[in-house]
């Protein structure tokens, strides 16, 4: 998502919303947390939207941008924190901040398995012909996979803000990207030299 953020704005920081489980203890020191049941078991809704800012390096490998985990671990260590409050308190900075993160949001979805790993049986008798949405968010991307080997993405986008002709021309150049950096032959490589930017 990164670089496909970078190739379209020619900047060296991709900017995005994610949505979080937000299944930890929140605002509470570690020593505490660890003392306490697993987050993981919590009722009730706990998801959280948080907006990502990373730097894309053209020179660094694909390997280290897929191993780098500082900026996730510092976003769920405070997905909790309240928008409003931090919308205030970034005063004329954060105006737009609710603006920005609903331009684009990733959401992974774990749950497209089936427990034990297994893909979830096709239904012939079942197929989606549209599926219509009224939110303003320019671009949501639900992705999970279905099995070991297939990635599924469900792309829905605002068309007052995008063309079919441009969401698909976008969803290829995705899978180009996800192709290419995730084959082990391109680890070693620069992410600048994938073709698909």
């Amino acid at each position: 998502m990164a670089l496909l953020n970078t190739h379209y704005t020619r900047t060296e920081h991709a900017v995005f919303t994610n949505y979080q489980a937000g299944r930890v203890w929140p605002f509470q020191e570690p020593w505490i947390a660890a003392l306490l049941p697993n987050a993981m078991g919590i009722n009730g809704p706990t998801f959280e939207a948080v907006l990502n800012l990373i730097k894309v390096d053209p020179s660094e490998t694909c390997l280290h941008l897929m191993q780098r985990n500082e900026d996730q671990e510092l976003l769920t260590e405070h997905a909790h924190a309240p928008l409003l409050e931090v919308q205030k308190r970034l005063g004329e900075e954060g105006t737009h901040l609710v603006d920005v993160m609903r331009r684009q949001i990733f959401n992974w979805l774990p749950g497209m398995r089936e427990q034990g790993g297994q893909a979830r049986p096709h239904d012939p008798q079942l197929l989606r012909v549209q599926l219509q949405s009224r939110s303003d968010v320019g671009m949501l991307w639900n992705c999970g996979l279905i099995d070991d080997k297939i990635f599924q993405m469900n792309a829905s986008y605002d068309d007052a803000q995008l063309r079919a002709q441009e969401v698909g021309e976008i969803i290829e150049r995705y899978f180009e990207i996800a192709a290419w950096i995730t084959d082990p032959l391109h680890w070693s490589e620069s992410v600048g030299d994938c073709p698909a930017l």
